[in-house]
């Protein structure tokens, strides 16, 4: 299985303190979250969208406090802090994951999505100086998760 990324931009914080994105386009697919170098790590977060567009609104809204919103709420605070400090996040998406005989998976379909999510995830960890801030339930990953 394979994937291209194709980076989208900069994540930034605006006066008012919430993250602004990079222009996506209105379609599904898999995006990527790269927060740098950290304590000798490249920090990632992989994530799916049903609308890559309207996705990162979510993100930008998370700023409230909402019980059904947990992962955004846990990103948005995550970025906020990181662009805050001085740090940089780069934004990366995929509308295409290859399978093992060529075909493409259905990314209009949640289950290809999570497909690709996960399989982004599972090369993601076969980095050792790469670190995942995506939970394992999250991604249906059984803990604890090894390394290949």
């Amino acid at each position: 299985m394979s994937l291209t990324w194709r980076l989208a931009g900069a994540v930034a914080v605006d006066s008012a303190g919430y993250p602004t994105f990079p222009i996506l386009p209105d379609c599904p697919g898999i995006y990527r979250f790269d927060f740098g170098i950290e304590s000798g790590h490249r920090t990632l977060y992989i994530g799916e969208a049903k609308n890559l567009s309207k996705r990162t609104g979510q993100y930008r809204a998370a700023k409230r406090d909402r019980s059904h919103a947990l992962t955004s709420r846990r990103l948005h605070l995550r970025m906020i802090e990181h662009l805050l400090g001085g740090g940089t996040i780069t934004m990366a998406v995929t509308t295409e994951v290859t399978l093992g005989d060529g075909s493409s998976a259905n990314l209009n379909r949640k289950s290809g999505r999570l497909l690709g999510e996960s399989a982004a995830a599972v090369l993601a960890h076969r980095e050792p100086e790469i670190l995942l801030l995506n939970k394992d339930d999250e991604l249906g990953i059984p803990e604890p998760f090894e390394r290949l």
